[in-house]
């Protein structure tokens, strides 16, 4: 077995769960659990709920998913990443010329 630190095992977590997540369907706390194949590596014969959970909530405070609750049972659903204010501001303008010339 390969040893790692907490904070790189916390790493390829964060990458698993973030890669059985959809950016357009909820699933279920017990659905994700069920579709991470913890044990392919070896490396987390000793993972916990409790460790999934916090691990949930750090890619919920990264804004990368988010959780809500809908009739009693957790479901998250992976977040589309935002693009920098300047590209936004660059896209807008170039679309409001591009209309001008166009006319």
């Amino acid at each position: 077995m390969i040893d790692m630190s907490a904070a790189e095992k916390q790493s390829i977590l964060e990458e698993m769960l973030l890669s059985n997540l959809s950016f357009y369907e909820e699933i279920s706390f017990g659905q994700l659990v069920v579709s991470l194949d913890v044990d392919a590596d070896g490396l987390f014969r000793h993972l916990t709920m409790e460790d999934l959970e916090g691990c949930l909530l750090k890619l919920q405070r990264k804004r990368l998913i988010k959780v809500k609750k809908v009739k009693g049972e957790r479901k998250i659903q992976k977040i589309f990443p935002r693009k920098a204010l300047w590209k936004r501001l660059t896209r807008i303008i170039s679309e409001f010329f591009f209309h001008l010339r166009n006319r």
